[in-house]
């Protein structure tokens, strides 16, 4: 049983009725920072717990480079076990106009709070008290009137370590022994949050940046959010405001987080953490500690920095984003994508541009995806209406590809299939495209059926209903996700806003894959041969093998997999237990031969059940990853083919 509220957090501290409020949680710190051409960065008024360390620390972290290039920003950063927000702001300084006053006013607030402490709710206090200051940085009385205004009380400062505090490294000195602890609860718990329909969100909420983050990807926020369920440390290398950059954190996180119910279908001893973790703003002054993260290969993360010299560390990450250079990232008609790399050595020279050789695309089946899924968010509304929204401003790439009509998804075929982020239409497809056409006697009606399938799919992932996940503990493998709960079906459609429907698509994804992958282990070990023994150990009988702990890959008392011809030979030869080489009674000093557990096949239509491209070599490869990182298992994935008559052809 959790000991938190709603929200997964720890009781102790705050009561539930502050979840349901928008009050600003409570602080451990505030802090002016002001940056002089001449002195650098300063912390010029502070107050805090006892013994928390702010200078050398805070000044880099609310202060990323780039900043004079905008007049106010909103950046999030972690310190420690807090996380940190800093409102920004500029002006040119009355005594010379080469001179320029930059100043910041920061907060940090306790992580077990959640992903960001909920510290977005000080942002508009922030930002107001940024601008007075900026006109007359003497007057911190204010800063010091918020501060007894908010400040943390004694009765709750007894602050847990949190999952959620990426910097907390003690927190994987010890591996989790049960999958529903609480801590592993309130890891997912603000995503849980978000997928619920009519859940409100504030003015200054990083889940309202969700539709444009999607916007701004186009299809590659479908490679990267496949990066983060592989659990790659991702970094977005961008310019300010570093609020946009932040938001995207903040939201990818919540896109690639692990649904709690799927804990049941995990291995008991995987501890891969359900959410990849966000650390939102790194600069150079973080490079020690991301080099040591970089020797724990179980600690994976996501964050942004506006530092190029970060990007030029390849070994510090796994997937390095380039965001484009525009501050807005809303589609125009000559729209810019990010472009996703692979961590290599050469990073280290200098950053590519686009297409580079070692640029992630999307594949031809995420570009139909994504198509589908732009169309089907026209016909929802935000959470917070704006002159234009992100979602429905279609870019040019696919506007001929989205239907007219909103609420419907579009069986036109999507142009960004010529994209240059798309992976180009492979040979064996072209092939297995003209064999059925040529079967068909040129009505291809098989592509029509499939286009169709995949359409289904697609409105099944962003229509159904946005229950929370997490109530449906008692729910089996087909009845979470896999078929949509009716039970909700009488929503009033305008709680479901683009930002929790997005929320809900992605998990509902992520646990179509996992569950299916599941199903398919199930499958395989069902049908796994006989074990096999060397030569100098002795053979006992099914009933010799029975223990009240049995292998997890032992072959059930109702297997019907026919052994091999080899494996037959073998048997007939094998002496029983009546044999003269055969103990009377099994010895412990002869164990069994230790082997690996049999690698996982996975079919085409396997492939095609998660709603990858059984044509892609990259989802393929994702596929075999991914079983390796939640399963610890080696699988071998089959791709399309072309065959004739039993024979296959290509």
């Amino acid at each position: 049983m959790s000991r938190g509220g709603p929200d997964g957090a720890p009781l102790g501290r705050a009561s539930t009725s502050h979840e349901s409020s928008t009050e600003p949680p409570p602080l451990v710190a505030v802090f002016l920072v002001e940056f002089d051409a001449r002195k650098g960065y300063s912390v010029t008024w502070q107050r805090s717990l006892p013994d928390l360390q702010l200078e050398g620390v805070v000044e880099y972290k609310s202060l990323p480079s780039g900043l004079h290039k905008v007049e106010e920003d909103l950046i999030y950063f972690i310190h420690d076990v807090y996380a940190g927000l800093s409102a920004f702001s500029s002006r040119t300084s009355e005594e010379s106009q080469r001179n320029v006053l930059m100043l910041a006013v920061g907060v940090l607030v306790p992580l077990s709070y959640g992903r960001l402490g909920k510290s977005w709710r000080h942002a508009q206090n922030l930002k107001d008290l940024a601008r007075q200051i900026i006109t007359d940085p003497s007057r911190t009385n204010l800063l010091e009137e918020y501060w007894d205004k908010h400040r943390i009380r004694e009765e709750s400062a007894g602050l847990e370590g949190s999952l959620e505090s990426p910097l907390g490294l003690k927190d994987h000195t010890t591996p989790q022994k049960h999958k529903d602890t609480p801590n592993r609860k309130r890891a997912s718990s603000d995503a849980a949050a978000l997928s619920r329909p009519s859940q409100g969100l504030g003015a200054h909420h990083p889940a309202l940046s969700l539709p444009e983050l999607v916007t701004a990807f186009g299809p590659l926020i479908f490679p990267l959010y496949k990066s983060a369920l592989l659990r790659k440390r991702i970094l977005l290398l961008g310019e300010p405001p570093v609020q946009s950059s932040c938001d995207f954190v903040y939201g990818l996180s919540i896109l690639a987080s692990i649904p709690q119910v799927l804990a049941k279908i995990l291995p008991y001893d995987n501890y891969t953490p359900l959410t990849l973790r966000p650390l939102f703003n790194v600069g150079i002054h973080d490079i020690p500690y991301l080099t040591e993260v970089a020797r724990a290969p179980d600690l994976s993360w996501i964050a942004c920095t506006t530092d190029g010299v970060l990007a030029m560390k390849p070994a510090l990450f796994d997937i390095l984003v380039q965001l484009p250079s525009s501050s807005t990232f809303i589609a125009t008609q000559h729209k810019s994508h990010p472009n996703i790399i692979n961590s290599d050595p050469s990073l280290s020279q200098s950053l590519p541009n686009q297409g580079h050789q070692r640029s992630i695309k999307s594949t031809q089946r995420d570009a139909r995806r994504y198509t589908n899924l732009h169309t089907g968010l026209n016909a929802l509304p935000s959470s917070q209406s704006s002159a234009q929204d992100p979602v429905t401003a279609i870019d040019s790439d696919a506007a001929s590809s989205t239907s007219s009509t909103p609420s419907t998804f579009s069986s036109t075929p999507s142009t960004y299939s010529n994209s240059s982020i798309v992976e180009p239409i492979s040979w064996s497809q072209v092939a297995y495209t003209s064999f059925m056409w040529w079967a068909s006697a040129g009505e291809n009606a098989t592509a029509g059926l499939e286009q169709e399938v995949e359409n289904e799919q697609d409105s099944g992932l962003l229509l159904a209903d946005l229950g929370d996940s997490d109530d449906q503990d008692g729910a089996g493998l087909d009845q979470v996700y896999r078929v949509p709960n009716r039970r909700m079906t009488g929503l009033d459609p305008s709680s479901v806003t683009k930002e929790t429907a997005l929320v809900s698509y992605f998990h509902r994804l992520t646990t179509l894959i996992f569950t299916t992958i599941a199903e398919i282990i199930v499958r395989e070990d069902d049908t796994l041969p006989p074990p096999q023994y060397t030569d100098d150990q002795p053979r006992h009988t099914s009933s010799d093998t029975d223990s009240e702990d049995p292998e997890p890959n032992s072959t059930p008392a109702n297997h019907s997999a026919m052994p091999s011809s080899d494996q037959a030979s073998d048997s007939e030869s094998e002496p029983g237990t009546n044999s003269d080489n055969a103990p009377l009674l099994p010895s412990s000093a002869a164990p069994q031969a230790q082997t690996e557990p049999a690698i996982i096949q996975i079919h085409p239509e396997d492939m095609t059940r998660m709603g990858l491209d059984i044509w892609s070599a990259s989802d393929r490869v994702f596929v075999e990853e991914l079983v390796g990182v939640w399963w610890g298992r080696k699988a071998r994935v089959r791709g399309g083919e072309v065959r004739c008559c039993g024979v296959r052809v290509l």
